[in-house]
């Protein structure tokens, strides 16, 4: 499937950028391995992000990394004497969650890798890891601590407290010991390795208990962490863990994102942004979405997609920490942090994770039926499916499918951006109407088989509620939320009144809307100085 989706526009550009970015010297194995052997406490971490980056990236642009292949190998090497990397702290009878969290990386890439390269030394790699660092632990989670004991004074790279508790090595990233659910439940899925179960099902049971704010635990953490529980509902069809999953999503909503869909670093600490959560948001929203199919998850996905993951893309290509915006906070301007432009060490790999799962999960493939969670321009082959999207979306409502192949009278459901005028939406079959219907909020049609689809999205300015102050207002275009410069100084309350313009913003008068996404084509200088009204 990944290596058969050509993409154009402004995705395209998004990912080869990215790319670009992750052939530099910060994630060749020789900076890499001098950075990890000279005190960096996350064993795994970056060299684990590095590969998971780079094969999701070469599955969607069937481009060979030049420096994966040294990875791989220096990798292997340092695996050979302990099957892990780091310290050799559970010799010592203690367990360090810096190190789990670490290798959880480590694992997700070489999976990914192993995946599309049948080499055995990368199965033999994975399963070192499992059996030297995460079976031995199996247990350990019923008595890992939090509360009073946990330091809240942690920066955008976690440290390790001092001591241990109850034979942890903690963390100033709260809970990050749960983010190896993700890589392990994909290690149960890939291999059915029984012996992982009692572990998974253990970390499950005791992370669902956690109060999470009170805990202030770290949002990457959790969510990584409940994208692992919607692997293991998925293995195991235990409703229990779905249900989990979706009162977590809710939890976030209203205790850990921004107001333009980004996180809170901790739970209820609104200090910066992260990449690395926000994707985690975006994908597990997704998730949700597959398996609930309620549109209200899609539409929180492309909203997270848009102007959070938008926002936090520098020109370089990398990804970076913003200030959180939130109503009646601390902050309600949009801005980048500058201490950390891009944070090259995680949020530029997690980035790249981002972006190929938004283009493998565009198209929906199922049996004489498919969705369309986004309309991202491109040639698509998948499965019984072959098409070709044109579009300027989300930017403008027109989009031209033309679909070369597919199964007859096939089912298809189309995304619908929120607040959009469904009476007014065209639907247009080889250039004569069709019949189509609103199902669970998802527009739905019968197409008869090979043919040119079109849709014209009537897409509007409007203005919603704040996520946290009822008082106040954003404003949107689609799924594209807008802002202006901070000390542009106007009223809202008729945007009829407000002008498209070429260059993708609004304007009435004198004064500008803009989409928040655009922080890409700005230099390093121009976005450091922006500062941006996201609240009305």
């Amino acid at each position: 499937m990944q290596s058969n989706i050509k993409l154009r526009e402004e995705f395209e550009y998004r990912i080869l950028k990215n790319y670009t970015r992750l052939q530099e010297k910060d994630y060749r194995p020789e900076y890499i391995f001098r950075q990890t052997a000279s005190g960096y406490s996350w064993p795994g971490d970056w060299e684990g992000r590095t590969i998971l980056a780079l094969v999701l990236l070469k599955n969607i642009t069937g481009a060979e990394p030049a420096y994966l292949e040294g990875m791989l190998q220096g990798i292997h090497g340092q695996l050979a004497q302990n099957g892990y990397l780091g310290e050799q702290s559970l010799a010592q009878g203690k367990i360090n969650e810096q190190q789990l969290s670490g290798h959880n990386w480590l694992l997700r890439g070489l999976m990914e890798a192993a995946c599309c390269d049948m080499r055995p030394f990368l199965e033999e790699m994975i399963k070192k890891i499992v059996e030297n660092l995460y079976l031995p632990i199996t247990g350990a989670y019923y008595r890992y601590p939090l509360g009073d004991c946990r330091s809240r004074n942690g920066e955008a790279i976690g440290k390790l407290q001092d001591g241990s508790v109850n034979d942890w090595l903690l963390s100033t990233d709260i809970g990050c010991a749960y983010i190896s659910m993700d890589a392990l439940s994909q290690y149960y899925q890939i291999y059915h390795d029984e012996r992982i179960l009692p572990l998974l099902q253990e970390m499950a049971e005791t992370f669902m208990k956690i109060d999470f704010v009170g805990a202030s635990l770290q949002t990457h953490a959790s969510l990584s962490a409940t994208r692992g529980i919607m692997r293991l509902y998925q293995e195991t069809g235990e409703k229990e863990y779905l249900d989990f999953a979706c009162r977590f999503f809710a939890l976030y909503c209203q205790e850990g994102m921004t107001e333009n869909y980004a996180n809170f670093n901790w739970f209820r600490r609104p200090t910066w942004t992260e990449t690395c959560a926000i994707v985690d948001s975006y994908m597990l929203a997704m998730e949700l979405f597959k398996q609930t199919k309620d549109a209200a998850y899609l539409a929180y996905a492309n909203k997270i997609l848009y102007n959070a993951l938008g926002h936090a893309q520098r020109s370089n290509g990398g990804f970076g920490c913003d200030v959180c915006a939130v109503a009646d906070g601390e902050n309600e301007l949009l801005y980048v942090q500058e201490a950390h432009y891009e944070a090259s060490w995680c949020c530029t790999m997690r980035g790249a994770e981002g972006l190929s799962y938004a283009v493998r999960n565009a198209f929906l493939p199922g049996e004489n039926s498919g969705i369309f969670t986004n309309y991202l321009s491109g040639e698509y082959e998948l499965d019984q499916f072959k098409f070709t999207v044109d579009t300027k979306f989300p930017y403008e409502g027109h989009i031209k499918i033309q679909l070369e192949r597919c199964t007859e009278n096939c089912r298809l459901q189309c995304y619908i951006p929120e607040h959009t005028d469904v009476q007014k939406i065209k639907v247009l079959i080889n250039g004569e109407p069709c019949a189509v219907q609103m199902e669970n909020n998802m527009l739905t049609m019968t197409i008869p088989g090979p043919c040119i689809l079109t849709l014209e999205l009537p897409l509007h300015l409007y203005l919603a509620d704040a996520l946290h102050a009822s008082t106040k207002k954003t404003c949107w275009y689609g799924c594209l939320q807008l802002g202006c410069d901070a000390d542009d100084i106007f009223s809202l309350d008729d945007l009829s009144k407000w002008e498209y313009n070429e260059n993708r913003s609004f304007s009435f008068q004198d004064h500008v809307l803009y989409p928040l996404n655009q922080s890409i084509y700005l230099t390093r200088e121009e976005v450091l100085k922006r500062r941006i009204k996201i609240l009305f």
